[in-house]
């Protein structure tokens, strides 16, 4: 039972994982390569956020007009059951947007090295199942401009900004 969770108990868990390439640490986060199905290199990066919790994640680049898709496309992932143990997200880094799969390993009271690995197995597993799903979608909604300013969106915003000004007067 490891007692102290480290970037180094990780890394060493990660030795044996043989999808993991190119491990390394620095500073205060360990990075490992992954090739997907399709052959592509990723990154993923694992952190430390406290005593209890270690996180994994992989950012993918997305173009500039798309983090209203990324969104979507995080949320239409996270709506599969296949998802479990882990979730997506947008974000913007730096200017730079991101849709994101992420995972947490909860390390409270101690946590075995097996554990440590079946979890960093399984979020590798996660990644081509996320790719399957959100590049695709991302190519058919395309550019938030292209349904942001549709006439169906419009109506959307209506029925929603009327929905939300009936609840808050009711309140």
């Amino acid at each position: 039972m490891i007692e102290e969770i480290s970037l180094t108990v990780i890394q060493n868990a990660l030795k044996t994982i043989s999808a993991a390439k190119n491990v390394s640490i620095d500073d205060d986060t360990l990075s490992f390569g992954y090739k997907d199905k399709d052959g592509d290199d990723t990154v993923i990066l694992v952190t430390i956020d406290s005593d209890e919790k270690v996180t994994c994640i992989l950012p993918l680049k997305i173009p500039e007009d798309y983090l209203v898709t990324g969104m979507i496309c995080a949320n239409q992932y996270n709506n599969r059951k296949d998802a479990h143990g882990t979730f997506a997200y947008a974000m913007v880094v730096n200017e730079n947007n991101y849709i994101v799969i992420e995972t947490n390993i909860l390390t409270r009271g101690g946590i075995s090295e097996d554990t440590i690995k079946y979890n960093l197995r399984n979020f590798i597993e996660h990644i081509n199942s996320f790719e399957e799903i959100v590049f695709p979608a991302i190519e058919e909604l395309g550019p938030d401009s292209s349904f942001l300013q549709s006439s169906g969106w419009d109506n959307f915003w209506q029925a929603a900004g009327s929905f939300f000004g009936g609840y808050t007067q009711a309140r």
